[in-house]
Formats: C-alpha cells, structure tokens, sequence
C-alpha cells in the first residue's frame, strides 16, 4: 500500500499521497501498541487533503 502511495505521489507530485503512505506503514507497524489507530486516522486526513490537491 506504501508503494502505490508512493508512485501516486511521483505521478501527480503531491507529496500528501506518500506521507499518507507512509503513516499508514507506520500504524500497521505499532498497531500492537495501540498508536496505529492514531496513525490510520491521520494518514486518512493527510490523504483527503491530498485527494482535494488533486487538479481537475
């Protein structure tokens, strides 16, 4: 998932996709610790905010 952020990110150059990516490894990562879910939620944010960047 962290790739195609990733190259989402290199397509558009929006660099919103792959912090998105990005924060979403990370809460897949610590989600045993109970701070992925914190991570998920703010890479769901970061990653409308970047779907709104979008051009038309």
């Amino acid at each position: 998932m962290e790739k195609s952020f990733s190259l989402l990110s290199n397509l558009t150059n929006i660099n919103y996709f792959n912090t998105a990516g990005n924060l979403y490894l990370w809460g897949a990562i610590t989600a045993p610790l109970l701070i992925g879910g914190i991570l998920f939620i703010a890479a769901d944010i970061i990653l409308a905010i970047a779907f709104f960047n979008l051009p038309d």
